[in-house]
Parts: C-alpha cells; sequence; structure tokens
C-alpha cells in the first residue's frame, strides 16, 4: 500500500514540532494558577524562551545551554528588580521622595493609611 504525499509532507515537519515540545518539557515554567488563562501565559513565555534560545544558537559564536539561557533570564530580571527597588515609590505632599527612616517605625514595618481614616498604621498588620 502506497502512502499518501499528505501524511509524507506532515511528517517531515512534525519533527520540528516534537523537538519544540521536548525543549518546553525540559524546563518549563512549574508555576500554578487558578485561572483559567495562566497555563496559557506560562506556556507562551516557555514557547518564547525556547524560539529565543534556538535564535541565539544559529547567530552566537558561542553557544550556551537552555538550561544556563534560563538562569540568564532569571539573573537579569532579579538585577532588574533590585535596581527597581532602591528607586523612591513614596512622595511627600510637595511631590519629594520620603525617606525610608520616616516611612518605617522602629521594627523595620511599613507605616502606610488605612482605608479612608487618617490613622497610620503598619502594612504587616492584618
Amino acid at each position: 500500500m502506497v502512502q499518501p504525499e499528505l501524511i509524507n509532507t506532515y511528517n517531515k515537519g512534525m519533527g520540528g514540532v516534537d523537538l519544540h515540545d521536548w525543549l518546553i518539557g525540559k524546563y518549563s515554567i512549574a508555576i500554578r494558577g487558578k485561572k483559567w488563562y495562566w497555563c496559557l501565559l506560562t506556556r507562551m513565555i516557555d514557547m518564547t524562551i525556547i524560539n529565543s534560545w534556538l535564535l541565539h544558537r544559529l547567530v552566537s559564536d558561542e553557544p550556551i545551554t537552555l538550561l544556563e539561557f534560563h538562569r540568564q533570564i532569571a539573573v537579569s530580571y532579579l538585577k532588574a528588580a533590585a535596581v527597581n527597588r532602591e528607586k523612591p515609590r513614596f512622595t511627600s505632599s510637595l511631590g519629594l521622595p520620603t525617606p525610608w527612616s520616616l516611612r518605617r517605625d522602629g521594627v523595620q514595618h511599613f507605616i502606610t493609611r488605612t482605608g479612608d481614616s487618617k490613622r497610620l498604621r503598619c502594612q504587616l498588620v492584618g
């Protein structure tokens, strides 16, 4: 029995999809969410990372492993978060940044306003 050409074409192209799925499965994001779209979002991020790594292998003189590529992405985001954390987030009524010493009580707790009241309260207290 002769195999139809459509089956041959499908089987030739299927190798790339299988490889992509296998690479995603190696180091996929393992965070579970309660929202229905969370698995779609994490899958898209995984696919983006794999595609970026494949492009990096094509253009780079010194290719790195997929695990190292994941680590470099994580480190770059951690460094960016550390830089953003150092920026002042709170401002006074004049628009000037409030110093850290004024935004904390003596026990290193953030002091925030509670609801509509004018009372100040530690952010960590429920």
